[in-house]
């Protein structure tokens, strides 16, 4: 994923630089338990609880859905990957058939890449003022002349 930063010389405009957030151990954490939260929630859904239980669990679902599915596309291309580059660092196998797989396993591992990318910002922790609405006052003032 790639977030924009300012950078602010002395006699220059900012500019913007890229920043690339790395995928990494604590992610693949978060994931596995947003995931497991995901499903307990659904499980706990189908007992049947009180409304107001119903609605919370609703919207936690609600936002918690995105990730799930795309950590389980990331989960799907993560075991195909491995079994492509199983099959093209195997040695019994010929030579057109493992350039073939590495191919493959190049292409799957993009697509695991993207889904990686898309994951990082919604892993991230969120404020508790993520979801609240807003206030702004906009004055008109004399000015402009900065």
């Amino acid at each position: 994923a790639v977030a924009r930063a300012k950078s602010k010389d002395a006699e220059e405009e900012p500019q913007l630089e890229e920043v690339r957030i790395q995928w990494g151990d604590s992610f693949e954490t978060r994931l596995a338990e947003m995931i497991s939260e995901s499903k307990a929630l659904e499980a706990e859904l189908c007992e049947n609880p009180l409304p107001d239980r119903q609605a919370t669990i609703g919207k936690r679902m609600a936002s918690l859905a995105q990730v799930r599915a795309l950590g389980d596309e990331l989960g799907g291309f993560t075991a195909e990957l491995a079994s492509l580059e199983a099959v093209a660092s195997d040695s019994k196998e010929d030579y057109d058939t493992r350039e073939e797989f590495k191919a493959e396993a190049v292409g799957v591992g993009k697509k695991v890449g993207v889904l990686r990318d898309q994951l990082v910002y919604l892993l991230l922790p969120r404020d508790a003022d993520d979801d609240l609405g807003a206030i702004v006052e906009v004055r008109a003032a004399a000015g402009g002349g900065e």
